[in-house]
């Protein structure tokens, strides 16, 4: 599991597959800044704002549209990915019982 703190300090739980537990343990396992409480620091080391959140994931999927053109035509926000992974996580624990 992983905890991330969203609006108002607000903590959100959310399991993790084999897969994506393993490439984290991967990126864990790299030489980190003198803050290690932070899982992806910026280049100044402190946590990311959420302004560069949108930039990164706007960056990227302009990025994968060239690949995908339908993305064009999509609204990605870090919300939407969000929702979307819960939904997902949601799904395949209904199916797993």
């Amino acid at each position: 599991m992983i905890r991330c703190f969203g609006k108002g300090r607000e903590e959100r739980v959310t399991p993790l597959t084999k897969i994506l537990s393993s490439v984290l343990k991967q990126w864990l396992d790299d030489p980190r800044p003198a803050r290690s409480d932070i899982l992806f620091p910026p280049v100044h080391g402190s946590r990311m704002s959420p302004d560069a959140v949108q930039y990164l994931l706007a960056k990227y999927v302009k990025q994968a549209a060239q690949q995908c053109p339908s993305l064009r035509a999509k609204r990605i926000s870090p919300h939407v990915l969000r929702h979307s992974a819960a939904m997902e996580l949601l799904d395949a624990a209904s199916t797993a019982r």
